[in-house]
């Protein structure tokens, strides 16, 4: 059995030489119907229910937790359910599990593609988790390599023109700024990496956007060059017509309103905190209405 799941966790690229701690849940039912997943799609087995508060329920589930170890300030592991799907799970505040869930919902009104999040209950803990957007044939790659703990813009465009990514991270920039996403470390700029073939990573990990103020006497908050102006740092985006364009295309007139409706609608009651979605909804309010009058004086 252990040469079994270290076989099936290695062609996943989930296996770190640490079998104790590896966790199989369901091994029977698991080996009896495991395919292997060889796409960056990373569905949710159908039959994970849902308990009253919405959270989703994978006690009952076949899965094997990997060894894999995580970067990042949180207890976080990877999980591979029986359909082949690779899913993290990340044990935050819930305060950034709301955040999380509304930012996606925000990327999705405006086209941007993103990690997708949903929450789950394990063993009596409640864990955000994401589906994997790699195919096993894909790593993640940092492009941008600096020992500061903020963007350079011109530095990480110019790296990012290289490997033709310079307008996905315009993007962005651009988002992070209107979301007050200030967790955008140089070692989240990454790429999709296939072979020598690059293409762009989905957002994710903007969990902590609008609770800078919060979080800041835990982690060390990173900015745009350090200390930079809203206005000046937009103005600068928006020299670029082609960012400008898909800013009025997609960004300027969407109706942000209901975001945790949706939420609670897609994930069956899923609760999300209304200060939270409060504070997300106040600070696009402020900072849309500073980046359109920005636009008028261009």
């Amino acid at each position: 059995m252990k040469k079994l799941i270290i076989k099936v966790l290695e062609e996943n690229r989930m296996y770190d030489d640490n079998y104790d701690g590896v966790l199989i849940n369901k091994a029977e039912e698991f080996f009896r119907t495991y395919h292997f997943n060889n796409t960056n799609e990373n569905p949710i087995i159908k039959d994970a229910k849902r308990n009253k508060d919405g959270l989703l329920n994978f006690s009952n589930l076949p899965y094997i937790i990997s060894d894999l170890k995580s970067d990042g300030h949180n207890e976080a592991f990877w999980i591979l359910l029986a359909n082949g799907s690779r899913i993290m799970c990340k044990k935050v505040e819930q305060d950034e599990i709301c955040m999380e869930l509304l930012v996606s919902e925000f990327l999705e009104k405006i086209k941007m593609p993103h990690a997708l999040y949903d929450v789950m209950s394990l063993n009596g803990k409640t864990y955000l988790i994401s589906q994997s957007f790699l195919s096993p044939n894909e790593y993640l790659y940092n492009y941008y390599y600096t020992d500061d703990t903020f963007l350079d813009i011109s530095a990480v465009l110019s790296k990012a023109s290289e490997i033709n990514q310079e307008f996905y991270m315009m993007k962005t920039m651009l988002i992070d700024l209107l979301i007050d996403n200030k967790d955008r470390f140089p070692h989240n700029a990454k790429v999709i990496m296939d072979g020598s073939t690059a293409k762009p990573c989905p957002l994710f990990d903007n969990g902590i956007a609008c609770l800078t103020e919060k979080y800041k006497e835990f982690y060390v908050i990173p900015s745009l060059m350090a200390n930079t102006d809203f206005d000046n740092i937009i103005s600068y985006l928006f020299s670029n017509n082609k960012l400008l364009k898909w800013f009025l295309l997609n960004v300027q007139n969407v109706d942000f309103l209901g975001l945790n409706k949706l939420i609670r609608e897609k994930k069956n009651g899923l609760y999300v905190d209304e200060e939270v979605n409060d504070l997300l909804m106040t600070t696009l309010d402020k900072n849309l209405r500073k980046a359109n009058n920005i636009v008028k004086n261009l």
